[in-house]
Parts: structure tokens; C-alpha cells; sequence
């Protein structure tokens, strides 16, 4: 059986070309352990956990909500909060680069193909 280490072990470090890095986090302290906030969502709160989409060196947050914790029909509280949020990145990323001119249109712009 094949297992993803997606704690703190498995948290990818800062890559020294990159202007910021986007990482999750999870709860009222806004960690990076979801583990952590699945659990403590679960016992101490209504069934919801913050998770909130981080830009580092910033700490700017991109996205963020409030996920449910627990489900009645699968009981998998930490598949949850890693997958709800999966296209987050994807959905920023877009938006950001979306609202910046491309070469393309700069490029038509000057009247060139």
C-alpha cells in the first residue's frame, strides 16, 4: 500500500527562484498540520475547520473558508480538508495570471502575429 506524506515531513521547502510559494493551512492558528485541525474541528467545533490558502514570504492569505470537518456518510474527517480545497491553487494561479497581459496580447498590441 502506497501512502503520501502530506504532514509537516512531506511540506515541500522554499525554491530559491520562485517570488512566493503558496502552501495550505489549516484551523484558528492557521498551522500547517492538518492532522492537527481535523481532529480538534472534530472534538471542538460545529464540524468546521478554517483552511485558508497561504502566500509565503507574505503570509498574504490567496483563499481561505471554512470546510465541514466530519461527514455522517464516509467519517474521513483530514480526505476531506485535503480534497475540498485541491483546485484552490489552480483556480488563484488563473485569476493571477489572468489578470495580467500576456505576451500574446501585448504582442497584438504592437500590431505583430
Amino acid at each position: 500500500m502506497c501512502s503520501s506524506n502530506l504532514t509537516s515531513e512531506g511540506v515541500a521547502g522554499p525554491v530559491p527562484w520562485a517570488t512566493e510559494v503558496w502552501h495550505f493551512a489549516y484551523g484558528k492558528e492557521l498551522r500547517r498540520d492538518p492532522d492537527r485541525a481535523a481532529l480538534v474541528g472534530y472534538i471542538r467545533s460545529p464540524g468546521v475547520v478554517r483552511v485558508a490558502l497561504v502566500s509565503q514570504p507574505t503570509g498574504a492569505i490567496v483563499r481561505d473558508g471554512w470546510l465541514q470537518a466530519t461527514s455522517w456518510w464516509t467519517a474521513r474527517p483530514l480526505e476531506r480538508l485535503l480534497t475540498d480545497p485541491a483546485d484552490w491553487p489552480a483556480v488563484a494561479g488563473a485569476t493571477t495570471v489572468g489578470s495580467r497581459p500576456s505576451g500574446r496580447c501585448l504582442a497584438r498590441r504592437c500590431g505583430s502575429r
